[in-house]
């Protein structure tokens, strides 16, 4: 069921994680509603490009960083190692 306010909840979601449907998950609305609403509201449309700029921006600088402090490895919530692929970061 949408919320009240998902439009806002989805352009935020989509800032933070660049995943589309990652921010429908957590607005509770289907891809197919945000892509007509995209479609028919030029408003929501231009925040939609902003927000995957701005995710865009985050995942490039994380990168940077990673690449900088040679920090190449995260361990899951398991506490297992496990290898980040830059290369693929990079290319998505």
């Amino acid at each position: 069921m949408a919320k009240k306010n998902w439009e806002r909840i989805f352009i935020n979601a989509l800032a933070e994680t660049s995943n589309v449907k990652a921010a429908c998950e957590l607005a509770g609305v289907s891809q197919s509603l945000v892509y007509k609403t995209r479609r028919e509201k030029a408003e929501f449309a231009r925040q939609w490009y902003a927000a995957l700029a701005e995710g865009y921006d985050n995942v490039e600088m994380e990168l940077l960083s990673r690449l900088r402090e040679g920090r190449l490895e995260d361990f899951d919530e398991d506490g297992n190692k496990r290898k980040f692929d830059i290369g693929t970061a990079f290319r998505a």
